[in-house]
């Protein structure tokens, strides 16, 4: 399986221009990329199944999935392709929007179940302003100015922003409901530390129970207490790089047990979280 990369380390931002895209063989790539189809029709080939693309449409390819392209009619795309890593974007305050969170994240994994109906589909002003923004990224790419790589970094920033408000004004019933999910993670993200109930996050998601438990699995791999417990302890890793006492970080992270705390840190990272604050202070 060839694997076609975009990016380097010292270009982790790429935009490359196909004005008329022939059939391609399947491939993937080690970075992720932002796709928007600019012109034409064709249909995107995943190991899940293929889709029609047509002008508008706006979808992540993430590191290493295998796609190609067929049966094209004058299609023209625009791939952003970046390293998470080195590109210096703000993933964590990104992911806190909830069209971010499920344009990148939720939408590619719920794809095939989807049959990639919940995919973003820009209007033409909304694409028009997409493009500005991209023009922008590529004449500081281009340019290699002082500070070229900030600027560029902030102009990606500024085009996943302008596609994580458009998805969320999507109206589609499946975008929708990768919205409400959307949301909900960022509620946990924000308010793990506080008392969780399965039935309020449902109620939150405008679902069922059980319909929000198969989402996160699919989603996540991990039930939505799993996921409570992971974003808990992951906070109390961060608490530990200080000198509070064990016991007031697991309150602190929504744990009233501390032994219970231990364990499951000790299940998670495979160390006490005594000698986590160890590890930390010796680096």
């Amino acid at each position: 399986m060839p694997t076609f990369n975009l990016v380097t380390a010292e270009r982790p931002i790429v935009v490359a221009h196909t004005r008329r895209h022939f059939d391609v063989v399947a491939h993937r790539h080690d970075n992720v990329e932002l796709v928007v189809i600019t012109a034409g029709g064709g249909e995107h080939v995943t190991r899940d199944g293929a889709w029609s693309v047509a002008r508008g449409d706006v979808f992540v390819i993430p590191v290493g999935v295998e796609h190609s392209y067929r049966r094209s009619a004058g299609l023209a795309l625009i791939n952003i392709g970046y390293d998470l890593a080195r590109s210096g974007l703000p993933e964590s305050r990104l992911i806190r929007l909830p069209g971010y969170h499920a344009l990148a994240h939720l939408e590619p994994r719920l794809r095939a179940r989807h049959e990639f109906a919940s995919h973003l589909r820009l209007s033409g002003a909304q694409l028009d302003a997409v493009l500005d923004l991209i023009d922008r990224l590529e004449g500081e790419l281009a340019a290699r100015a002082p500070g070229h790589d900030l600027a560029a970094t902030a102009a990606l920033t500024q085009i996943l922003i302008a596609c994580a408000r458009s998805y969320a004004a999507a109206d589609t019933p499946s975008a929708q409901a990768l919205m409400r999910l959307a949301e909900v993670l960022g509620w946990l993200d924000a308010n793990c530390t506080r008392p969780v109930r399965l039935d309020a996050l449902a109620r939150r998601a405008g679902m069922s129970k059980s319909t929000l438990g198969r989402l996160f699995r699919r989603c996540l791999d991990r039930s939505p207490v799993d996921h409570v417990l992971d974003l808990r302890l992951r906070h109390a890793c961060e608490r530990l790089a200080g000198d509070e006492p064990i016991a007031d970080v697991a309150r602190s992270a929504g744990f009233r047990d501390a032994n219970y705390f231990a364990r499951l840190f000790r299940a998670r990272y495979g160390c006490s979280p005594r000698v986590w604050r160890a590890r930390l202070q010796s680096a």
